[in-house]
This record gives C-alpha cells, sequence and structure tokens, in this order.
C-alpha cells in the first residue's frame, strides 16, 4: 500500500478489521474458563489498553521513519540480521493464520455434520486469497471490506449477549465460578500475548495516517473493540460452562449465526495479515543484491506471495485441525507472548534510546548488530523464566534496557554510535 494521508475512519476500519480475529473470541472463553466476571473484564481492559499502547509506539516510530516494519528493523538488528526478526515475526503471523483456518473447518464440521472439515477450509482459502488481492490495492478496497465486517461482528455480539440473558441470564454470568483458578496477571498475560505479534507489525497499516497522534486514536479504538469482542467469548464461557467456542455457541442456540462470525472474523483479520506478511518478505527480498534486482524490475512484488502463504496458512490449518492442537492454541499464544516482545523492546529502545535522530537512523547501517540479539535472547528467556508480573512486559523491558545499556556502553567504549 503507497497511499499516505489516509482518513483517522479508514485506518480504524483497516486496523479494527485487521484485530478483531476468531481467535480473540476464542481466547475471551478460555479467560472465562479461568477468571470470573470481574477478574475476566480487568484482564481483558487492562491487556488491550497494553497492546494498543505498544502498537501506538511502533506505529509512531514507523510514521516518523516513513518506513514500514520490516525496513525499520534494519537499523536496529542490522540490514541483514533484520532478516530473522522479521521471518520471526512473519511466521507467527501465518501460525495465526493456520490457527483461524482450523477454527472454521471445526466450526464447519459443528454446523454442518455432514460436511467433511476439509471443505469449509478449501472454500476458506478461496475467499481469503481473493480479499488478500483485494486488501493490496490500497486502503480503498480494505477498507470497504472491514467498514462492512464490523458492523456485521457487533449485530452478532449483541445479538448474543440477548440470548445470554434468555438462555441463562446475566445475573448468572456475573455469579458463574470459573473452572479452574487463574491469577489475574496470567489473564492480563493472555490477553497481551495474543496480539502482540500483530501490533508488532500492525505499523504497516497505521502509519498511513494524516497526523501522528491519529495513530494512539485508532490502536486505542481498535484494541477496545477487541476486548468487546473477547469479553462476549468470556460471558458465553461463563454463561454456558464451556470453555471451548465451539461447544459454548452450541449451548446458546448461536451456531449458525456464530459460523457466519468466524467466517467475517477470520476474513477480515486473515486477508490483512497475509497482506503485512507479504510486505515482510518482499522487505526481506530486497536485502539480498539477486533477489533486489527482480523486485525494481517488477518480476516479483508483495502480490507475488499471496497464494504461496495462503497455502501454507490453510494447510497448517488443515494440520492444526486433524491432529486437534487447536486445542493448545493457548500455548502457542504464549510462545508468542515470550519470543516476540523483545523484538518490539528491543525496536523502540533503538529509537527512543540510542538512534533518537530519525533522520539518520538509516545510515551506516551494518550487516548485524550483536547488541540487539543478545538483548532480544535475554529478554526472551526473562519472559520465560520469571513467573510473576506480566510475561510479555517482563520480556519487553528487560530486552529494551539491557539494549539500551549494551549499546551506551559500546558507544562509550568505542567512542563512537554503536550502530
Amino acid at each position: 500500500m503507497k497511499e499516505e494521508g489516509n482518513g483517522i475512519g479508514s485506518v480504524f476500519a483497516v486496523l479494527a478489521g485487521y484485530v478483531l480475529s476468531a481467535t480473540a473470541f476464542t481466547l475471551g472463553g478460555s479467560i472465562g474458563n479461568g477468571l470470573d466476571f470481574a477478574g475476566g473484564l480487568t484482564a481483558i481492559i487492562t491487556g488491550n489498553i497494553i497492546l494498543a499502547l505498544y502498537a501506538g509506539v511502533m506505529g509512531y516510530l514507523c510514521y516518523k521513519t516513513r518506513k514500514n516494519a520490516g525496513e525499520t528493523y534494519k537499523p536496529v538488528f542490522g540490514k541483514k540480521g533484520s532478516v530473522l526478526a522479521v521471518s520471526v515475526a512473519g511466521l507467527f503471523v501465518i501460525l495465526f493464520c493456520a490457527v483461524y483456518c482450523a477454527l472454521v473447518g471445526n466450526m464447519t464440521n459443528a454446523v454442518f455434520p455432514g460436511a467433511p472439515k476439509w471443505v469449509g477450509i478449501a472454500a476458506l482459502f478461496i475467499f481469503m486469497t481473493i480479499t488478500t488481492a483485494i486488501n493490496m490495492t490500497g486502503f480503498k478496497g480494505i477498507s470497504y471490506f472491514g467498514k462492512f465486517a464490523i458492523p456485521a461482528i457487533l449485530v452478532f455480539v449483541v445479538y448474543g449477549l440477548i440470548m445470554i440473558e434468555k438462555v441463562n441470564g446475566f445475573s448468572n454470568v456475573l455469579e458463574a465460578a470459573p473452572q479452574f483458578h487463574m491469577p489475574v496477571f496470567a489473564g492480563i498475560s493472555l490477553v497481551c500475548a495474543s496480539w502482540m505479534t500483530g501490533a508488532t507489525i500492525s505499523p504497516d497499516i497505521t502509519r498511513f495516517v494524516k497526523k501522528p497522534g491519529y495513530i494512539f486514536i485508532v490502536t486505542f479504538a481498535a484494541f477496545m473493540c477487541v476486548a468487546g469482542l473477547e469479553s462476549a467469548g468470556m460471558f458465553l464461557s461463563l454463561a454456558s460452562g464451556e470453555s471451548d467456542m465451539v461447544s459454548a455457541l452450541s449451548v446458546m442456540g448461536l451456531g449458525g449465526a456464530a459460523y457466519v462470525l468466524y467466517l467475517l472474523l477470520t476474513l477480515s483479520s486473515g486477508a490483512p495479515s497475509i497482506m503485512l506478511v507479504c510486505i515482510s518478505v518482499i522487505n526481506i527480498f530486497n536485502i539480498f543484491p539477486k533477489q533486489a534486482e527482480k523486485a525494481a524490475s517488477g518480476n516479483v512484488t508483495a502480490k507475488t506471495f499471496i497464494i504461496p502463504l495462503s497455502i501454507v496458512s490453510t494447510a497448517g490449518g488443515l494440520f492444526l485441525m486433524l491432529s486437534n492442537f487447536t486445542t493448545t492454541f493457548i500455548g502457542i499464544i504464549n510462545v508468542i507472548g515470550t519470543a516476540i516482545p523483545p523484538i518490539g523492546g528491543v525496536v523502540i529502545s533503538h529509537y527512543l534510546v540510542i538512534q533518537s535522530d530519525f533522520k539518520k537512523a538509516f545510515e551506516n547501517m551494518p550487516d548485524y548488530n550483536t547488541a540487539a540479539f543478545a538483548a532480544w535472547g535475554a529478554g526472551t528467556a526473562i519472559g520465560a523464566l520469571v513467573n510473576w508480573g506480566i510475561a510479555a512486559l517482563n520480556g519487553f523491558f528487560a530486552a529494551g534496557a539491557l539494549y539500551a545499556l549494551i549499546s551506551i556502553a559500546a558507544k562509550k567504549k568505542k567512542g563512537c554510535r554503536l550502530t
């Protein structure tokens, strides 16, 4: 997408469509399985405020540098070193798309018992590929889809709340006890981890606003929409006593409507996700001379990767569904919440502490920056091993602080900038 200076409404429609996903709805069910109403709502709102702040800062950096998310990694991790960081982020985004596909496959089988699960995934592959191609045309195409999907999702949420009141009553939801005990901080960590990867590459959407302040407006508005969707999932879990959303929806008589919701969520989030990964892949392509020549000639563009990435995500979804691996998607989220936040911590530390002159940030870039990788590794280890507080933030702050200390020490020792 090359359009800049888009209106706040269009950017919001794109971002909200991107972050409103089937996994957010499913995550709400997991929160409701471990926390009561008050604790779950606290975890959901707090986690999404953190995500909005994180996505807002990352978007601000890309707005100031006038570079996409992948390009901003080069001064931090190095021209060639950035390939690893971009690849890891892109891999986790594709993994999320695979989870989307698996969820739709399971819903297809639940709503239409006679239909093979792969039928739903095959149909989704076709629609997701077409929708991604439309998204790649710029904000006009993608914002239209978001403007349609978001109200439809809101209608379902309202309908779901009406059904909860009719079948179970909100008083019972407020008093419902979760299936097991989850600390509130653990719930916040799950919510943060659920969209840390998406927030890391969301600047490829938010940097197209007219004014930098708009970035924080659209990120907060979008993630509050996510909080609403997650809360709906939590309400359904508490009302039905089920953590699995397919079962919970069936108990509440919402199977058919939910199937439409899952399709909308998967397309509104999956297609932009693949689009953003396509942008990341072409960034990697441009790092290497021979591949850069192909890109410069127009033989290879971001659109080239739409079908391959759609195939990979669809095949991954089929594997997850057939192996029943979707039941462990919370484990997947925890891995993402451990590995991705330190990347953001290092990037933000670099631009706000070490290289605050955005105009000079892309001058004399090294091939590899060992300080960035050391801080990323240490932050990941701390996020995985420290059991108190919010795991995603532990790794984020540890990596950022360590990177700043190493870079400042190296600068003093050499008498020059590290990067």
